[in-house]
């Protein structure tokens, strides 16, 4: 499933975060991943891949 916003440019890094059931870490992860990859200064994309969490992930997924 492709959900969100399509980058303006092509990103030069595509970072893919898989996940299964990890609601609680899943906000933090994705802060930590947008502070490093904002320093960092380049267009760039972050992916997060669903593996079939029950808890909720996915729902938060889409919200991030």
């Amino acid at each position: 499933m492709v959900t969100g916003a399509m980058p303006s440019k092509s990103p030069n890094l595509s970072l893919f975060i898989p996940f299964y059931d990890e609601l609680e870490a899943l906000p933090e992860v994705v802060a930590q991943a947008l502070e490093v990859l904002g320093a960092w200064g380049e267009e760039h994309e972050i992916v997060l891949v669903d593996d079939g969490s029950s808890d909720g992930s996915e729902r938060l997924a889409l919200e991030l």
